[in-house]
């Protein structure tokens, strides 16, 4: 038992001897430093945070890197103020140390502040695009009841759903860069019955292009307005809506779909054990009966 308990007491003294040069370390850094290398340290968290918050967004996460960012504003305002307390600023040293943390400040800020506008303008972009694709969607139920549940015409689509439906404009297929329509028209299905189709049959779904744009799979190789974010390839996603009028976000890489809930207002994870994870797109379909 006496061994035993020597044993232990060697290796908590040799922990604390490894350890000891560290702690010395740490009690050189001056108290400038200490609040620059915290402000470095939540600066660059934060940013890793938000970064998180892409794909698992959590309010915790959104809750943690505010708190972190304020923070890092906060102790690198402090390692500028504690070297101008303590006269540092009057040696060149002081001086260079000064502009190297005026400028890290600065730039962690400006980088924290973009990164935050980046993320919340991906998430009013998803929020936009489900929105239009819903009320779209709706407009299109109300216009195959004027027109005996023939789907519209490919030419003239978004014109047909504006006539028959007073309550929306154009600004409801909102266009990024260059584009005039953030949404397309599937238009293989054009003037077809819309009950002889399978319900996984692709009416309308996400596409940069001209007002009336419409075509097939082919344009989901355009270039998404959501792509220019954070995104990994792997996991950029369009909106589909569905002849049944279900919405997905159909992820291009592996064909995974994810489809909205309105029970719970949320989108259920990720599945290619889906019949809407394979959707129709053209004409060769079996119909219905």
């Amino acid at each position: 038992m006496a061994s035993k308990i020597k044993i232990e007491n060697k290796t908590i003294i040799g922990i604390l001897r490894l350890c000891m040069p560290r702690l010395q370390l740490i009690k050189r850094i001056s108290r400038s430093d200490l609040y620059f290398l915290l402000s470095l340290f939540l600066g660059f968290g934060s940013c890793v945070i938000i970064y998180i918050l892409y794909y698992y967004d959590y309010k915790i996460f959104g809750i943690i890197s505010s708190i972190s960012g304020i923070a890092s504003t906060f102790f690198g305002i402090c390692a500028l103020v504690y070297l101008i307390r303590q006269n540092e600023i009057k040696k060149i040293m002081g001086i260079l140390k000064f502009i190297l943390y005026l400028i890290v400040v600065l730039f962690l800020f400006k980088f924290y502040i973009n990164q935050l506008s980046r993320y919340y303008n991906y998430q009013s972009a998803n929020n936009s695009c489900f929105h239009s694709i819903n009320i779209i969607g709706n407009s299109l139920l109300t216009y195959l009841k004027k027109s005996e549940f023939t789907i519209p015409p490919a030419v003239n689509w978004s014109d047909l759903l504006l006539q028959n439906n007073k309550n929306i404009t154009e600004d409801i297929f909102w266009g990024t860069g260059n584009a005039k329509s953030a949404f397309a028209f599937n238009a293989n299905i054009a003037n077809m019955k819309i009950n002889k189709l399978p319900d996984n049959t692709v009416v309308i779904f996400e596409a940069d292009g001209d007002f009336n744009l419409s075509g097939g799979k082919e344009l989901l190789l355009d270039k998404r307005a959501k792509d220019k974010y954070f995104l990994r390839k792997k996991d950029i996603f369009i909106y589909i809506y569905f002849v049944d009028s279900t919405i997905g976000r159909y992820r291009i890489a592996d064909s995974a779909i994810s489809l909205y809930d309105p029970d719970s207002d949320k989108f259920r994870s990720y599945t290619t054990d889906s019949p809407y994870a394979s959707p129709v797109w053209t004409l060769e379909v079996k119909k219905k009966d």
